[in-house]
């Protein structure tokens, strides 16, 4: 802050563990929660949150600490869903179950349901799933650019669609992909049928060219 000359930052977020073989403790909780806070009272930070790829974890802090965790960056893809029952690791990655409510709160089911009970600020993150979304895998100024641009855009408009997010954060490389994301803004946000045809067909290509080491994308954000 001090090289920034910045007196405050709008929004500080600690980025914390996602594997699912690591978790934080309470002890790691309470350290976290405390910096938050103290950020707060010294007015060095006008909203505070964490980043995280553990779901059900972040759905916990936003329900315990509700006074720090103001703001969450988790992904949100073009092929993620509300899950509108519990979900619980399974042999395939997170899973809808249904008829189970969550230890912490019988009325949290997804983490959408959280945001909105929680009036957290949620900024989704990976909504091209590391490029896999497009034709080209995300290769800038290709063949399929302007088939690649229509996609991107798609894609923005139905996460801006979801009422529980205030915004995705596209991963974007050129001038001209800046200029795409705009112009995604500036288009109405629901998807006619054809539409949404077109992205779901889009979703299948975006899930069968996943690279290995984001497998934990469907896997874990799929049902959200």
């Amino acid at each position: 802050m001090k090289r920034a000359k910045l007196d405050y930052v709008d929004l500080w977020r600690i980025t914390c563990y996602w594997k699912p073989s690591t978790d934080h403790s309470v002890a790691h909780e309470h350290a976290i929660v405390g910096a938050l806070e103290a950020a707060q009272k010294a007015g060095k930070a006008r909203f505070t949150g964490i980043s995280t790829h553990k779901h059900d974890w972040v759905m916990r802090m936003m329900e315990t600490y509700p006074d720090q965790i103001q703001v969450v960056v988790v992904p949100y893809t073009a092929g993620s869903r509300k899950a509108h029952a519990r979900v619980d690791p399974g042999e395939s990655g997170w899973e809808p179950v249904s008829g189970q409510a969550a230890e912490y709160d019988a009325s949290m089911v997804s983490v959408i349901d959280a945001v909105k009970k929680n009036s957290c600020g949620w900024f989704g993150i990976k909504p091209f799933a590391s490029g896999s979304i497009f034709k080209s895998l995300g290769e800038a100024d290709s063949k399929t650019k302007e088939e690649d641009d229509r996609t991107a855009r798609m894609t923005l408009r139905y996460i801006l669609a979801n009422d529980a997010l205030t915004a995705p954060i596209p991963g974007i490389i050129t001038v001209d992909q800046v200029k795409n994301a705009v112009r995604a803004v500036t288009e109405r946000r629901q998807l006619d049928s054809k539409e949404a045809r077109e992205l779901d067909e889009t979703v299948e290509h975006m899930w069968a060219n996943l690279p290995e080491n984001y497998q934990w994308l469907k896997h874990q954000w799929e049902w959200v």
